[in-house]
């Protein structure tokens, strides 16, 4: 699962300026996410559930706030396997 928290990019002007969520191909807000984690999870093999990895990318101009919310959600959600992708895509150490 694929979890990109900043502004949105060229081509989505439209959306505003201020940070936005978005998981996959879907922008979404902070209480959106526990549902989606629960809907990705039922969607996975029955041995595959309590694996669930999210790819966090966040964008370094984010509000640390944010990134908060955005954890706990994920907390809540029992989603704790998470990678870290920086700007360029490559996975960080945590």
């Amino acid at each position: 699962m694929f979890l990109f928290a900043g502004k949105p990019g060229s081509g989505y002007e439209s959306l505003g300026t201020a940070d936005r969520i978005q998981i996959n191909d879907k922008f979404v807000s902070l209480e959106e996410i526990k549902p989606a984690v629960y809907a990705r999870i039922d969607n996975l093999d029955p041995s595959l559930q309590d694996k669930l990895m999210v790819a966090l990318k966040v964008d370094s101009k984010t509000k640390m706030g944010l990134l908060a919310d955005v954890k706990k959600k994920l907390r809540e959600a029992n989603a704790l396997r998470i990678m870290y992708i920086d700007a360029n895509g490559s996975v960080l150490d945590n």
